[in-house]
């Protein structure tokens, strides 16, 4: 099999010039010298590399340039791409990762990460429905809360871009993604009211945390969760269930089975106040507008709503984006996490993925 064009090969001599014959599916050979090598060339035949040296046995990915054949690598970044009917939550795509034939884990359904800020928006909520409104002032400061931190140090968290900005409304934090906005709103509504209310949109209790920093989003969760509770701001404050069969037909053509879904606005249980859902959306729509999610813009839609989300040390990036139809969350991130450098924002590398994707899904 192939992915993104990658295919197969094995090893089948390397000559003294340290060119490497290879066999391709099919049995063609190619033989590849040390420009088509490129990266790898140090590897061949090189002990001190040990089971990731270039050896007559091998198995190496090559990739056809325009007629010549070179080393290609797999990468090591992952990702995993969710997106559901908004009012249904059947599954119109999901993609969890890479080469499902190379490593059998589903980043959408398996991966438990932190969703970072594209958790706010569930904070913000819940201080709506505790009467707070868009307008709301709040003071975007430096805070240190003693016996907060790690061991009961002081925490002192930080806005991702240092910068603070005084007294602004709840519909500019969210929109610039303000982290001291976000945990003064917690700390004035209660993080038991906040877990509680929370809730709401289908997350278990275990992805909660229970202090501060879930207005951070620390928890941890999956990209479909994620997806599936963003469908509340998109259908109108109803919680659906995502489903991936719609109807089963036996070998002779006869319908044995049909989903009843849970729909927005006729059966599915009313999550949220539908003027709560519809605040959400405008707001999130100006974090698209002209917050950190700006490049989803690039559709020419005046529909999309959507909230960007980085994690500490920009380990984890994340997208998750909607209208009225369609949700889709996009998550970007390694195995074993680590950072991906200082570029690794949702809305530099998360928000692209989000564009290709919902560029065709919207068509019509």
């Amino acid at each position: 099999y192939t992915v993104d064009k990658m295919v197969p090969a094995v090893v089948l001599d390397v000559t003294k010039k340290k060119n490497v014959v290879i066999q391709l599916p099919g049995g063609r050979r190619v033989t590849l010298d040390r420009r088509a090598l490129g990266f790898a060339a140090r590897a061949v035949d090189n002990e001190k590399m040990g089971e990731d040296r270039i050896r007559r046995g091998a198995v190496i990915r090559v990739k056809n340039n325009g007629g010549r054949w070179a080393v290609v690598q797999e990468p090591l970044l992952q990702g995993a791409l969710v997106s559901l009917d908004a009012k249904t939550g059947a599954v119109r795509a999901l993609v969890g990762g890479y080469d499902f034939h190379s490593k059998t884990f589903n980043r959408a359904v398996q991966a438990m990460r932190q969703p970072g800020s594209t958790f706010k928006p569930f904070v913000y909520s819940a201080a709506l429905s505790k009467g707070m409104t868009a307008s709301t002032v709040v003071n975007d400061a430096p805070i240190s809360l003693p016996g907060k931190g790690p061991n009961g140090s002081v925490w002192t968290p930080k806005n991702s871009d240092g910068r603070y900005s005084g007294y602004i409304t709840l519909r500019q934090a969210l929109t610039a993604s303000k982290n001291m906005v976000s945990i003064r709103i917690l700390m004035s509504i209660g993080v038991g009211y906040a877990q509680q209310y929370i809730r709401r949109f289908g997350f278990r209790p275990s992805e909660l945390p229970a202090s501060l920093s879930m207005a951070l989003g620390t928890g941890e969760t999956t990209p479909l969760k994620v997806a599936e509770a963003y469908s509340v701001f998109a259908n109108g404050g109803y919680r659906v269930s995502s489903h991936v069969i719609d109807k089963i037909y036996d070998r002779d053509g006869r319908l044995r089975a049909q989903m009843q879904p849970l729909v927005a606005g006729q059966n599915a249980p009313q999550a949220i106040d539908p003027r709560n859902a519809y605040i959400m959306y405008k707001i999130m729509q100006d974090v698209v507008r002209v917050g950190t999610a700006r490049g989803a813009a690039a559709l020419g839609r005046t529909d999309i709503a959507g909230k960007t989300g980085t994690t500490n040390d920009n380990k984890d990036a994340w997208f998750v984006g909607f209208n009225p139809d369609v949700v889709t969350a996009v998550y970007i991130g390694f195995d074993k996490p680590k950072s991906m450098g200082r570029a690794g924002y949702g809305g530099t590398i998360a928000v692209p993925v989000w564009v290709d994707y919902m560029r065709f899904a919207l068509k019509g």
